[in-house]
């Protein structure tokens, strides 16, 4: 529905609610100190006694003053000496707006708001924030009765008229709507977003007289502007299309060529709007495609339109064109666009789409380096760019470091932490550890970045100890890092060591994902280890199952198969191993002498 706008009186009179409204009450809400507190603001609610009245202003006022110093505990606790004294709907309210600031106290604050109401029902600001709190709370038929004896009260508020729409809107009472859309109409007179409101409706409700009615009434009223000239002309087409199915050929052909004396009034008041435009590609494709095509990227190139349009109108044409394979003519649109409109991010977005789908890997990335420098904020293409320098490791530190810069979030933290491993230097790894890996807020980002770096250490540095502590530090930060658990355990195996803690390790590993099939597959060597081979050739098969291409299971597989005491079949997945490219020399010598060995 289309917005009604509210005037500027209207909107500075509401300014307090405006600023409470619908944000799910967790806005700190600043007080402003009147020049005289209890008489400006509550005048009517006089205290008799005089040392009690002292009291109760010398705290109201320090509870104000706290509140704009955003101080909410003494605020509130200098509020509560007021209620002490004598509960008063000003007391209540500034409880209410405090209790406002935590979502946990909505239901105190409503309570203090209710309260403020009975004790003050004639304040209209009460009665406004109550309603309000209905409004968050979808108790819609209380906030339209509080509304509507407001509008009784006031009925020339633009405000309070905006808010019932607004309400039966979300009732979907048509009738209640224009009742009050005739009320504002009155105030406002009859402008262009009362208009699309109106025709709005009565396209959801698809009256179709009530919408070529009130077309022709805002053409009247708004005769320059071509959007109610191009909205009935598009009906009238649909209309004659109606008409044309139904075998009513002469109405068919009668009402297009309203249609299209609509369309001609429209393009002589504004020839290059770009909703015209493409509703006339529309109006002489079935007749003439070559013109109906033009008009179409006529449409794209008007600077009327927004980018959303644009990007509306521009998709199909692509699409056709690159289903005819006429790639040419789509490079020459979108170089001519760009060239017009080199700022607009969505149309070169919509670029880099197309040139993915191409595989023009060259030009993609040359756009994706404009779009990071247009809108250095859209994470999504830094993330692109870095995983485009994925096979240079340098180039990957160097963008990784740039943009965890910028960022300055776990995620980046974690790319950056991944390209300095990338670059393999010893003295730049145990930085990181000691200084970049701690201040990860992400317990599970940190868990991977210890694995990354465990491994490192234990397979390019040969540094086992140094390595399995790193796996130690990942397991603290996450002790569910399936893989973590998974490599932990298998160098356990290779190293000979604790043969039931690695269990331990890989069965909670199997129980977070029982059909990995490396997980599998270290679960038979630890078993094979510890002479359980009928299990073991249990959890190798299953692992060989997943995976049947991986030449390893099969080398594990025939190991297991020797200790069975079937040395043929053993030989048989050596070999099996070997043809799968397993490049080993204890492999060789295992099929050359027939006997596993270590």
């Amino acid at each position: 529905m289309a917005n009604i706008s509210m005037t500027i009186k209207e909107l500075i009179a509401k300014l307090i609610v405006s600023v409470i409204l619908m944000v799910a009450f967790d806005t700190a809400v600043k007080a402003e100190i009147p020049d005289s507190v209890f008489v400006a603001l509550y005048g009517d609610e006089q205290i008799k006694d005089s040392t009690g009245q002292e009291m109760f202003l010398a705290r109201f006022y320090d509870g104000l003053k706290a509140l704009h110093d955003m101080d909410l505990a003494r605020a509130e606790q200098k509020f509560n000496e007021c209620q002490a004294i004598r509960p008063t709907a000003a007391v209540h309210y500034e409880l209410c707006r405090i209790c406002m600031t935590s979502p946990v106290r909505r239901e105190e604050a409503f309570s203090h708001i209710k309260k403020a109401v009975e004790i003050a029902p004639d304040n209209t600001e009460y009665r406004e924030l109550l309603a309000n709190f209905h409004i968050v709370m979808r108790d819609i038929p209380s906030a339209i009765s509080i509304f509507e004896q407001l509008n009784r009260e006031k009925p020339q508020s633009v405000y309070y008229l905006e808010q019932l729409i607004s309400l039966y809107e979300k009732q979907e009472n048509i009738k209640r709507i224009f009742y009050y859309l005739d009320k504002l109409e009155k105030i406002n007179g009859y402008d262009e977003s009362i208009a699309d409101y109106r025709i709005s409706i009565f396209t959801h409700e698809q009256n179709a007289r009530k919408f070529q009615s009130e077309l022709k009434r805002a053409i009247a009223e708004f005769p320059y502007n071509v959007k109610y000239r191009v909205l009935l002309a598009d009906y009238y087409m649909r209309l004659a299309d109606y008409y044309a199915t139904h075998k009513r050929e002469k109405k068919a052909i009668r009402t297009k060529s309203d249609a299209y004396a609509i369309y001609m009034a429209a393009h002589r008041i504004d020839p290059n709007n770009g909703f015209l435009l493409n509703a006339l590609s529309m109006y002489y494709k079935p007749t003439d495609e070559h013109k109906a095509d033009s008009l179409r990227l006529a449409a794209v190139f008007s600077s009327q339109l927004n980018s959303v349009d644009k990007l509306q109108f521009l998709r199909p044409i692509v699409a056709d064109l690159y289903q005819k394979q006429d790639t040419c003519r789509i490079d020459s649109i979108f170089a001519d666009l760009l060239k017009v409109y080199p700022e607009d991010y969505s149309i070169r977005k919509y670029f880099t789409e197309y040139l993915s789908q191409r595989g023009d890997s060259v030009r993609l990335l040359e756009q994706y380096g404009i779009l990071h420098s247009q809108v250095p904020q859209d994470e999504d293409i830094a993330v692109k760019i870095l995983m485009s320098k994925i096979s240079s490791p340098e180039e990957y530190y160097k963008f990784a470091k740039h943009s965890y810069g910028l960022y300055n979030n776990d995620m980046w933290r974690y790319y950056y932490a991944v390209g300095i491993v990338n670059l393999k230097d010893s003295a730049m790894i145990q930085t990181a550890i000691d200084s970049l890996l701690p201040t990860l807020d992400s317990r599970y980002v940190a868990s991977q970045l210890y694995m990354i770096y465990g491994e490192y250490f234990i397979t390019k540095e040969a540094d086992t100890i140094k390595g399995l502590s790193l796996y130690d530090l990942s397991l603290e930060k996450n002790p569910d890092n399936e893989y973590v658990l998974n490599n932990y355990a298998y160098f356990l195996y290779q190293m000979g060591g604790d043969m039931n803690r690695a269990e331990k390790m890989i069965t909670h590993a199997l129980e977070i994902k029982p059909l990995e099939a490396t997980f599998l597959d270290t679960y038979a060597c630890i078993l094979f280890a510890k002479k359980d081979y009928f299990l073991a050739k249990f959890y190798m098969e299953k692992a060989i199952e997943q995976d049947g291409e991986d030449a390893v299971y099969y080398e594990h597989y025939g190991d297991i198969l020797y200790h069975l005491n079937r040395p043929d079949e053993a030989i048989e997945q050596w070999k099996k191993a070997k043809g799968l490219g397993r490049d080993d020399a204890l492999l060789d010598r295992k099929i050359e002498i027939g006997q596993y060995c270590r």
